[in-house]
């Protein structure tokens, strides 16, 4: 159970503060607790009337069973995407659109994914994440369940049960002399600890297990011969992973953003990972395969993480695919005309993640960016949101561009990041997959690091890797702006070797190697077949 509070855990010890979303505050609640009979039956209800009421028949006949995968349909994915081979927009799963596009005709492909819970039954949160599931199952070709369609109607009694091991065991712990001991000699946390793990053991465990049961029940009812995965070390999706386990279905992950030395949710020491692949106490459970983008991330996994050598393969990443050929998807000039800027101006293109970052930090980038744009001529700034970032974000953002002589737009969470990194001329970001997006669009990138914090403490350091520039001041940024827009050759020379540690390779065709992992898994492709030379 440790596993699915680790990630937090860290994270809360090292910013001295609640890092939690309200979102799984409430989940975990004891209000929760007390309303959870009702609240859960309620939900599961829901989920099965509207799955019921937009249920479609197929439209040919299945002649025999073609295998079965589930994977994690999350409402941010949910978005505009642009067809790789029409160059037409249409809506579907940003992450997982073109390897589903591959799958559609050997294989049944179901989307699974909770919907948003929150303090409220009917917050604007839990109305939003229900406007996405029904848009799926009005205009997608794919299948949509929400999580909890597949709550046991005795589930209840499980998590009951559950509640009652985990008080007696934190009874235990409590008593515990070793412990007293551990807290004692760090006296400065030791509050903060000790309540953390009390809330665990009272409320985070008895719900890991109720995740864990909801997703047993999911694959005895799909039966699937393969779960589909990112974000592997969220608590939903590590339900999935150990249900998968405890039910012999394999299970395969496709890396979804940075991953460095520092990252908790993939960094482990040896005796914290099963050579195996078991998932039984003290290992942490892992996904049978992760494909990830390049040979630097699969060193990291094998020779710094102790994830087994065989369990991750080199593919690249296949929404990358569409990097290759972005001048036959995207028309500059009449991208700059459906944003109202002129064909004479420059881009820069800022990329926020103010959901990420404290206030202060916040109001210094805004400060720094605006009013360093203000200071360039012929230059116009495009703002793209983080599609994490709430909307009060996006009213910050706006109140702050109001009041500053920027020739500013600030496009949504949801719209198209290719189209805008196509036309920009240089990118501004902090910690971000954007960046490797940028570089391998042969594009300057800056990184913008105001607090003065290590940049590999959070990601790829880039600029080590010679592909960026940091500014830690805000008079510094004008000047790095005018430098790389007039000449970023420094930076380009170095792209390249970039790109074949980072991205494996841009050449349109990642796709096609993680469909063929799919295929190996499911057993309907030669398990020899080769994927990649890395």
């Amino acid at each position: 159970m440790w596993w699915f509070v680790d990630l937090g855990f860290f994270s809360e010890m090292e910013n001295g503060l609640e890092s939690h979303q309200r979102v799984m505050d409430f989940v975990l609640s004891d209000v929760n607790k007390r309303i959870g009979v009702f609240f859960d039956a309620l939900q599961m209800i829901l989920a099965r009337l509207v799955v019921r009421a937009y249920i479609r028949r197929p439209v040919r006949r299945i002649e025999k069973r073609l295998p079965k995968i589930v994977f994690t349909a999350q409402d941010i994915e949910w978005r505009i995407v642009i067809d790789d081979e029409t160059g037409e927009p249409k809506k579907s799963d940003a992450f997982f659109d073109s390897v589903l596009k591959k799958l559609a005709f050997e294989c049944q492909c179901v989307g699974v994914y909770p919907v948003a819970t929150s303090r409220r039954l009917l917050s604007r949160q839990v109305i939003r994440s229900m406007a996405v599931l029904v848009d799926k199952l009005r205009n997608w070709y794919v299948p949509q369940r929400p999580f909890k369609f597949y709550l046991p109607l005795d589930a209840r009694k499980t998590m009951s049960a559950a509640s009652r091991y985990f008080r007696s065991a934190w009874s235990q712990l409590e008593g515990d002399q070793t412990f007293r001991d551990i807290l004692a000699s760090e006296e400065k946390v030791a509050g903060l600890v000790r309540s953390k793990i009390e809330r665990y053991f009272r409320i985070a465990f008895p719900h890991a297990v109720q995740l864990v049961e909801i997703a047993r029940q999911m694959i005895d009812k799909e039966n699937p011969d393969l779960i589909l995965i990112q974000n592997e070390y969220g608590p939903f999706e590590r339900s999935l992973v150990v249900a998968a386990k405890q039910r012999g279905v394999p299970t395969l992950a496709i890396q979804h953003g940075e991953i460095s030395p520092y990252h908790r949710g993939y960094m482990y020491s040896a005796d914290e990972i099963s050579a195996d692949g078991s998932a039984r106490s003290p290992y942490c459970p892992i996904p049978d395969k992760t494909a990830v983008y390049g040979p630097y991330h699969k060193d990291l996994l094998t020779k710094v993480s102790a994830y087994p050598e065989n369990s991750v393969v080199v593919t690249g990443q296949p929404r990358y695919d569409r990097l290759h050929h972005m001048e036959k998807i995207y028309s500059r000039l009449s991208a700059l005309k459906e944003y109202g800027i002129s064909s004479r101006h420059r881009v820069v293109l800022w990329a926020t993640q103010c959901h990420g970052l404290s206030m202060e930090e916040n109001i210094s980038n805004f400060r720094a960016v605006l009013g360093a744009i203000a200071g360039i001529s012929n230059t116009a700034l495009i703002i793209k949101q983080h599609p994490g970032e709430a909307e009060n974000y996006t009213r910050m953002i706006r109140d702050f561009v109001r009041g500053s002589k920027s020739n500013v737009l600030i496009t949504s969470g949801t719209s198209d990041m290719y189209e805008q990194l196509f036309i920009c001329d240089l990118l501004i970001a902090k910690h971000s997959t954007t960046v490797i997006e940028a570089v391998a669009l042969d594009k300057p990138v800056i990184i913008l690091n105001l607090m003065g914090k290590e940049g590999a403490e959070y990601s790829v350091d880039y600029v080590r890797e010679g592909i960026a520039t940091e500014v830690h001041r805000e008079e510094e940024l004008r000047p790095a702006i005018e430098k790389l827009l007039r000449d970023d050759s420094e930076l380009s020379r170095n792209r390249k070797k970039f790109i074949e540690r980072h991205l494996y390779k841009i050449d349109g065709k990642a796709t096609e190697r993680v469909v063929r992992i799919i295929r190996q898994m499911v057993g309907v492709a030669p398990s020899n077949t080769d994927v990649s030379a890395a």
